[in-house]
């Protein structure tokens, strides 16, 4: 047979030597890294595998933003009237964005209902 001896060698790596190894390999005195071969590629076959390491947990911080990112900036809608204009026509003068706050545009009430959206979307 080809296993008559398991042995640990070095960093615990099986070597398996014995009767039957010089006729596979063909040579009547095979190296020791040529044991160490064999040894390697039957325990990859042979060995339970470790489990892969589990995934980094998330971070629910926020994202490091790259150093080019510039904020963008957050006023109330209001009423919609001339004070809104107004807020607006500085950003664009500027050309920078904005983002409009509270101006009630879209229901987010109507659509905080997962069964309605699935129903919308069929």
């Amino acid at each position: 047979t080809l296993v008559a001896a398991v042995a640990a060698v070095g960093s615990a790596v099986p070597v398996v030597a014995g009767a039957g190894l010089t006729e596979c390999c063909g040579d009547p005195e095979p190296s020791r890294p040529e044991l160490e071969a064999v040894a390697r590629a039957l325990a990859e076959l042979l060995l339970p595998r470790p489990d892969p390491p589990p995934p980094p947990p998330m971070s629910l911080s926020p994202p490091a933003w790259p150093a080019h990112y510039r904020p963008i900036a957050h006023e109330p809608f209001g009423d919609g009237g001339q004070a809104t204009l107004d807020t607006l026509a500085r950003y664009v003068e500027a050309d920078k964005p904005v983002v409009l706050t509270g101006a009630d545009i879209v229901d987010v009430e109507r659509w905080s209902d997962n069964a309605k959206v699935e129903a919308l979307l069929g």
